[in-house]
């Protein structure tokens, strides 16, 4: 005769096997949900510091070439990444005070949306004489028995 026991089976029942299954569901959408979160920011500091680079070579370039920094320009940094420039004055009222300016070079990413920006304190550049234009005043000539230096 069987014992009692022995008519019973070792395997799981159904409602085990959908807990198992809802279970790791749950655990493999939270390791998607992660992963592409972590891909999305490492392509966001791949974009950033790429961006920064070729930023540093446009100012490296305006430096070296004694080129002042655009008060309110625009342009590309980089055509095959689709990178960005623009830059705008920035009140700043201690610099003001001193004859300066801040000028703020933004870089923007091929989505358009700020990577990053950098605040430049720069010197207005001198004004331009206007020798030689008619209706103008010549510096250099007296004014009224005063000559101008």
């Amino acid at each position: 005769m069987r014992s009692p026991n022995a008519s019973r089976r070792t395997g799981l029942t159904l409602v085990e096997v959908v807990a198992a299954l809802a279970l790791l569901g749950t655990l493999a959408a939270g390791v998607l949900t992660a992963r592409a979160a972590h891909v999305r920011q490492d392509r966001r500091a791949a974009e950033t510091l790429l961006a920064t680079e070729a930023a540093d070579r446009l100012l490296t370039d305006w430096t070296a070439e004694n080129v002042p920094v655009p008060t309110s320009g625009s342009g590309v940094l980089d055509e095959d990444l689709s990178i960005g420039w623009r830059t705008h004055i920035v009140a700043n009222a201690p610099i003001e005070r001193i004859g300066g300016q801040v000028v703020r070079l933004t870089v923007i990413g091929r989505d358009g949306s700020s990577l990053f920006a950098v605040d430049l304190i720069t010197t207005p550049p001198p004004p331009i004489p206007l020798t030689g234009i008619p209706g103008s005043v010549d510096p250099t000539v007296a004014v009224e028995g005063v000559a101008l230096k």
